[in-house]
């Protein structure tokens, strides 16, 4: 991952005229309000795509940095949250564009270090996980800011996921040429901090600062799955996904990278790094049951009918109009950034 931007140091809003850059970033998403795609009464026993989007946008302040001369939105904050911060008009500064980060680029991590130490000894950060994520503006740039990963709810910043789909090959005896095969999903351990004990796809972790998300998915296909960095060359991007809701930590603001790939029947996949209790090999049809009920998470569930929804697997299970009500839902959920 290259470094991050160099910038120039600023003494605040006074010292020098601020610019906004107004392209798609990664805080900007459209969940203040739920759009109708989402809402199609076919889609009434598919919660999921609404959990997706749930966030009460009332509730935070938006997160700026201030890079040089230009004001970059890197997320959001909790308006309760913020007697905690320092708020000093040196390092953070409040306005009526939101939440502004000052200091110069050099003493961004340090702060920030310092800062969600501080956080966590203060119970406002769940966990602590050791590991580095970046502060985006745009998640195909140098990030502004090195973070601790368990800190990124907080500051409601964009954090990217990568998932796979697994496809178990060979087909039950009389099925179609074009029918879904079967999928294999983990549950996760019950000692997660999050989502614990529920169905996930084959693959699926968080992208550090240090990895792009193809790179993550390669090293979680061994450590989740056991699968090897030949098996995982197998592996094709399928679409990327914006999830916005509001959870106890505070906000994910995350792109899905969704992946899948093809085992052979031979290959069972084997938890390595004790994060996922079991494997299971369903149809497509239990699959969508599981989502319908709220059983795998809310990344897996996108990820899972994303591949559902592309290779036409959905109308011989849901119908014309429900399958089109999906693929027009997912439509929605995709990432303004892109792949």
């Amino acid at each position: 991952m290259p470094g991050r931007d160099a910038g120039r140091p600023t003494a605040g809003l006074a010292a020098t005229p601020v610019k906004r850059d107004d392209k798609a970033h990664a805080g900007h998403y459209s969940a203040g309000t739920m759009t109708q795609a989402l809402h199609h009464p076919l889609l009434a026993d598919w919660p999921v795509l609404r959990e997706a989007r749930r966030h009460d946008t009332s509730l935070r302040l938006a997160f700026d940095v201030l890079d040089g001369a230009v004001r970059k939105r890197v997320g959001s904050v909790a308006k309760a949250h913020l007697p905690a911060l320092p708020i000093d008009g040196q390092s953070f500064g409040v306005d009526a564009q939101g939440l502004l980060l000052k200091v110069a680029p050099a003493r961004r991590d340090e702060l920030f270090a310092d800062l969600n130490l501080r956080l966590h000894r203060a119970g406002l950060l769940r966990g602590w996980r050791n590991e580095i994520f970046g502060l985006w503006h745009h998640s195909g740039e140098p990030p502004l800011a090195l973070i601790e990963r368990a800190s990124a709810r907080f500051w409601g910043c964009l954090t990217l996921g990568a998932h796979c789909n697994g496809l178990a090959k060979g087909q039950a005896p009389g099925d179609p040429p074009e029918a879904a095969p079967q999928l294999w999903l983990g549950r996760r351990s019950r000692s997660k901090s999050t989502d614990p004990g529920m169905l996930d796809n084959l693959i699926g972790g968080g992208v550090p600062a240090d990895q792009t998300p193809l790179q993550a998915l390669h090293r979680e296909g061994f450590e989740e799955a056991g699968l090897t960095f030949a098996q995982m060359q197998a592996a094709r991007p399928t679409g990327v996904y914006r999830i916005v809701r509001d959870i106890p930590e505070g906000l994910q603001n995350e792109d899905i990278h969704v992946h899948e790939i093809d085992l052979p029947a031979a290959v069972v996949p084997v938890n390595q790094d004790g994060e996922v209790a079991e494997f299971i090999r369903v149809d497509l049809a239990t699959a969508l049951r599981h989502v319908q009920a709220g059983e795998l998470t809310v990344d897996a569930s996108i990820a899972t009918l994303d591949g559902a929804v592309r290779h036409g697997w959905l109308v011989p299970l849901v119908g014309r109009d429900t399958a089109d009500a999906l693929a027009n839902a997912l439509a929605e959920l995709q990432s303004p950034l892109g792949a």
